[in-house]
């Protein structure tokens, strides 16, 4: 996925509705959403899923790190794998 289709995807599983440009006037646009750079911005969306979708995220994080423990996972992951891992797990990513 192109990073704009994650940080779209991403902002829709936030609950976040994301304007095209500044003038709708509510300020979202994707330039402000830093999901794919910055543990700030995705961990709390983490945090708002499901303990399955929780689970899902551990797997897929292991999996890309070649069967890393995945509490070793979590901790090496930069914001980017916990998107695209949070993405697969939803149903979300599309090749």
């Amino acid at each position: 996925m192109k990073p704009e289709e994650q940080i779209k995807a991403l902002a829709e599983l936030d609950g976040i509705k994301i304007c095209e440009s500044f003038a709708c006037g509510c300020n979202r646009t994707l330039e402000k959403l830093n999901y794919l750079t910055s543990y700030d911005a995705i961990i709390p969306l983490i945090q708002k899923q499901n303990v399955p979708t929780i689970t899902r995220i551990s797997l897929n994080l292991s999996m890309a790190q070649n069967g890393t423990a995945k509490a070793f996972a979590w901790l090496k992951a930069t914001p980017s794998q916990l998107c695209e891992a949070l993405l697969r797990a939803t149903g979300k990513w599309k090749e």
